[in-house]
């Protein structure tokens, strides 16, 4: 039996190859145009506009990349680039030393704790409505051998083995105080990497992750995987969104809503052909990461539910969820970890959204 184990033991390797979670190298820029982001576009010409990822660039940013490839950003004046990004690279940190235009972030709080120490910078549309973050585990492995069971979330995991990235983080904490259990004290938690693999070996029970990612890539492998979401845990706070600095938008407004039009109609037909997305940004992007069409068209479809939501249908992709965005200030004014305690209105605007929408 341990020799089955090993054989079917996901390698670092293999995995990183296929998710595309390599580390950060200096990627070529993707554009409809010029690729010099220095350049100060004629007055004639199209406005040249940097885009920040908070990752390694893939399907995540789908709507993006659609929007280059239908032309839509050219329809509306506007020459895209997509930046580098990757493990050590913090789009809030880009976007706040100006190096950016717009950029993409993955965590509300963060936003919310460097806008209570000063941060100048205003988000204005979300497109994972709730946040992606949760844990994984092994319900049975390449056999049919049943392995784990967590259906109470946290509490099913008391006393066993938890990878984390970094240990303890917050959304943890906050899963944990919802279900009366201590994140430190209850449970063995494990510092791993962005590498799964401790989780086949056995290493740890289940695994910190992107639920909008590495599940499903588990899954294509053969494996039936079980998650813990943490929205559903009571980490209720917005997933990914997208800002600009205050003075960018406000000298700007219009390039703003001009992106973001072209952007959810980037979205809209991304989530509407995920293999013809998929094949299109394995193609930009194989070469530099080893980005396969087959993984990406399993992220395309398993992300599709978080950048949807009842919001969403009744207002449109990409608004902003003003209820959670409270609770991002709540859960962190809670836990003592605001130095002032903001006003969702100091930096979140749906003034972009409503011009967009009309």
């Amino acid at each position: 039996m341990k020799e089955s184990k090993e054989v079917n033991r996901i390698s670092r390797r293999d995995f990183l190859k296929g998710s595309a979670a390599v580390s950060a190298v200096s990627m070529l820029a993707m554009s409809t145009g010029s690729l010099l982001s220095g350049c100060t576009p004629k007055s004639t010409g199209p406005v040249h506009v940097r885009f920040q990822p908070s990752w390694i660039p893939d399907v995540q940013n789908g709507g993006i990349y659609a929007a280059m490839s239908e032309g839509y950003y050219e329809e509306a004046g506007l020459e895209m680039e997509i930046l580098p990004g990757g493990p050590g690279i913090l789009g809030g940190a880009v976007l706040d030393s100006g190096d950016t235009e717009i950029g993409e972030m993955a965590s509300s709080v963060d936003l919310v704790k460097i806008i209570s120490q000063g941060s100048q910078i205003v988000t204005f549309a979300t497109f994972f409505q709730r946040s992606p973050a949760g844990l994984m585990y092994v319900k049975t492995d390449l056999e049919g051998n049943a392995v784990n069971e967590f259906t109470d979330g946290p509490v099913s995991l008391v006393g066993k083995r938890v990878g984390i990235q970094g240990g303890v983080n917050l959304p943890w904490s906050v899963m944990c105080a919802e279900a009366g259990v201590d994140p430190e004290n209850d449970f063995e938690v494990v510092n791993v990497g962005y590498d799964p693999s401790p989780l086949f070996d056995g290493t740890i029970d289940a695994y910190w992750c992107f639920l909008t990612n590495q599940p499903g890539l588990i899954r294509a492998q053969g494996y039936d995987v079980g998650v813990i979401d943490s929205y559903d845990w009571g980490y209720r706070v917005p997933g990914n969104f997208y800002a600009v600095k205050p003075d960018y938008l406000e000298d700007n407004f219009d390039i703003v809503k001009n992106w973001l039009s072209s952007t959810i109609k980037g979205w809209e037909y991304c989530n509407s052909n995920c293999q013809v997305m998929a094949d299109d940004i394995a193609s930009r992007l194989e070469a530099d990461f080893g980005t396969k069409a087959e993984h990406q068209v399993i992220q395309c479809q398993d992300q599709i539910p978080y950048i949807e939501s009842p919001l969403t249908d009744e207002k449109g992709l990409l608004y902003a969820n003003l209820d959670d965005w409270e609770n991002a200030i709540r859960i962190l004014n809670d836990m003592g970890e605001l130095e002032t305690v903001p006003k969702v209105e100091d930096f979140v605007t749906l003034d972009v959204l409503k011009a967009v929408y009309g």
